[in-house]
């Protein structure tokens, strides 16, 4: 028989396993397998932003590659003027401006859009301004929403519906420098022309419902210019983006969004949306909820 002592026995020696188990997987065996495991999920990763960023540099270089020959003449003897949103990027802004130049165009302004223009709580100031600017302005209706009257003098000071820029008059002058001295919007420099057509350019939204404002001001340019394409980040098609604001308004129909406007390929479309602005008509393009897909047709002189 086995007798009561050969079962203490037995059962310290199965919990001294267990102890000297417990020890190595928590001590040197277990710090060894955490410290493989570690190194073998951080070399994925490594491997894995490797190779991101190299079809990043792919696309950037197809695009690269292509948008000469793709854009060439698309805004031939068209004036552009880039408004550009607070949050924009800066490269954003570069790459659509160059790509402008590559096409055809002229980049005659380039107005820094504030805060306080497109902050939802300072509607009446901004709408006071727009009114005070216009006043006597002749050929000029300030009739509609208060964003809309907004659209409609920076229109008057930085854009013309007319096939070609026209040189900017004492009321341009007037009205850019309204709203300069009011905080609202200034140009990099002082423009000689007045553009045929705008580009907006949005960074993400920040939730502070600039959406539909955004939305507004530029359904006020585009009824005083050729055409306005609101060009923007993944993120800023969604919620409150102005690129969201535009697709979810009544403006949809009339002015185009770009929602890939960071990367090569999408500065490229917006200047193929441009075109498009140019020859009357207007699309949603990008890659979140574009109803018309990635880019309007590139044919046409």
């Amino acid at each position: 028989m086995i007798d009561f002592r050969y079962h203490i026995v037995s059962l310290v020696a199965v919990f001294l396993a267990l102890a000297v188990g417990v020890t190595l997987g928590a001590g040197l065996l277990g710090g060894a397998l955490s410290t493989d495991l570690a190194s073998s999920d951080t070399g994925s990763s490594r491997a894995q932003s490797t190779t991101d960023r190299q079809v990043e540099q792919f696309q950037a270089g197809f695009a690269d590659g292509v948008a000469p020959a793709l854009l060439e003449d698309r805004l031939a003897g068209q004036g552009v003027a880039v408004f550009v949103l607070p949050g924009a990027d800066g490269a954003t802004v570069r790459g659509v401006s160059e790509d402008v130049v590559a096409a055809g165009g002229k980049v005659t302004a380039q107005v820094s859009v504030t805060s306080k223009l497109v902050d939802p709580s300072g509607r009446q100031f901004a709408e006071g301004v727009a009114d005070q600017s216009l006043s006597g302005v002749e050929g000029v209706s300030a009739d509609g929403e208060s964003y809309d009257r907004v659209g409609t003098a920076l229109a008057r000071a930085y854009l013309v519906d007319a096939d070609a820029p026209v040189a900017v008059d004492e009321s341009a002058t007037t009205i850019a420098s309204a709203f300069t001295e009011s905080g609202l919007a200034t140009a990099e420099k002082a423009p000689a022309q007045r553009g045929t057509l705008a580009v907006v350019v949005a960074g993400d939204p920040d939730g502070s419902g600039t959406g539909d404002v955004v939305a507004a001001v530029a359904g006020g340019l585009d009824a005083a210019s050729k055409g306005v394409v609101v060009a923007g980040t993944p993120a800023s098609a969604r919620g409150d983006g102005a690129v969201a604001g535009i697709r979810g308004g009544d403006d949809a129909a009339a002015v185009s969004t770009v929602d890939t406007a960071e990367t090569a390929a999408g500065a490229a479309v917006t200047v193929l949306a441009l075109r498009e602005q140019s020859d009357g008509s207007a699309g949603q393009y990008g890659a979140v909820d574009a109803t018309d897909g990635a880019m309007p047709g590139a044919t046409g002189s």
